[in-house]
């Protein structure tokens, strides 16, 4: 890759790393998540508590990475290009299920085609699927497929997994969320609601397709969107007050609550939860870069960290002092969301194979004065 402008070798050089490394595909958001959906599953806690008490879970055992070339510290993943797995919501699942291995993907081509013609046969006869067939070779149209390259191998955004997460991925924790998925529910509702347009529901079924979730086909005009909506998060709030204060907060209208209101208390007992969770990960980050900081001998590396560190501690957990602070704190915010929510993630395709894929990295920022100038780079790859 070859660059024209005044970029500094150190920003040269991510950029190459973002256009040129493989992604892998970090498990860790979706093994801790899992874990502690299943240790309250029994419980009588309400929905929003316990997914809160889940992201806190992340927060808590994921991996903290700090590289080279970081100035503000800060990954949804383990990797410099990671994929983290939202698996609760489940749109993205069957993708996994399917798509890391060649036969799986075999097995899934077949059964789709042939539930395809069996719908065919049976709503129509013999001779218009014929027809159809031979008028969509006419053309030029071919049927969807997902392809027979697994993502690992593919010629365009390859995405690689260790063999042991891949083991843990399709033999635990993709099974336990069959059937419990947002997205699983939301085609649940639809039926129920009967919003399918006649036949709609039995065609949409039987038609092959790609492995993902992403949307639910209701009419031949029409789908909706399993995605969660758009947020806007206010940034503003903690970097004027700080997580530490913000808890406060919350601390201080729940003791003011005296008319029972369970739903108001379970409400704020979730965002406690979940503040709780950004504060551990916020101090974490600051835990890692003391330890890089103990291994570190080269003089100007330990100035870059000392740098680091030191935005670290004091944000976001109080309010920025300074503009490399205030960066610190935004980042941090935004990194704990969204490692959440993975609000990013697209569908990449080489030819005709679809996966999911949250590719992404760091805020950079140039040197440390007062006239820095903050770079974010992020690599969302999305269809060719």
């Amino acid at each position: 890759m070859k660059n024209n402008d005044e970029a500094s070798e150190r920003i040269t050089r991510m950029r190459t790393r973002y256009l040129s490394d493989v992604a892998h595909i970090s498990i860790q958001r979706a093994k801790y998540y899992t874990e502690s959906w299943r240790e309250t599953e029994a419980s009588d806690l309400s929905q929003n508590v316990r997914v809160a008490q889940a992201v806190r879970r992340v927060f808590e055992r994921m991996d903290i990475t700090i590289d080279p070339d970081d100035r503000i510290v800060g990954s949804w993943t383990e990797f410099f290009l990671g994929v983290p797995i939202d698996v609760e919501k489940g749109l993205f699942n069957r993708v996994f299920e399917v798509e890391l291995g060649l036969w799986s993907m075999i097995r899934s081509i077949v059964g789709q085609n042939i539930t395809f013609l069996a719908y065919m046969l049976r709503r129509y006869g013999l001779r218009a699927l014929i027809g159809s067939i031979t008028e969509s070779s006419r053309v030029g149209a071919a049927m969807p497929s997902i392809g027979t390259t697994p993502m690992q191998k593919r010629r365009v955004n390859p995405c690689a997994i260790s063999r042991k997460d891949k083991k843990l991925l399709l033999g635990g924790i993709l099974p336990y969320w069959r059937g419990k998925t947002i997205a699983e529910e939301l085609q649940r509702r639809i039926t129920d609601e009967r919003i399918y347009a006649g036949d709609m529901e039995m065609f949409a079924a039987a038609l092959p397709a790609t492995t993902s979730r992403k949307d639910i086909v209701i009419s031949l005009g029409a789908a909706i969107g399993v995605w969660q909506g758009h947020l806007i998060l206010d940034h503003e709030t903690p970097i004027k007050k700080g997580l530490l204060s913000m808890q406060d907060e919350v601390w201080r209208v729940k003791d003011s609550l005296t008319n029972g209101d369970r739903e108001a208390m379970e409400f704020l007992t979730s965002v406690d939860i979940a503040l709780e969770g950004v504060i551990t990960y916020a101090r974490r980050l600051a835990e890692a870069l003391k330890r890089e900081l103990d291994r570190e001998t080269d003089p100007e590396r330990r100035r870059i960290i000392v740098g680091m560190l030191e935005a670290c501690e004091w944000a976001p957990l109080r309010p920025a002092r300074t503009f490399r602070e205030a960066v610190q704190s935004y980042w941090t915010v935004k990194t704990a969301v969204e490692s959440w929510r993975c609000p990013s993630m697209s569908t990449l395709r080489d030819g005709s194979t679809s996966t999911s894929s949250l590719i992404t990295r760091r805020t950079s920022v140039r040197g440390a004065s007062p006239g820095m100038r903050p770079g974010s780079f992020s690599r969302n790859c999305c269809s060719r």
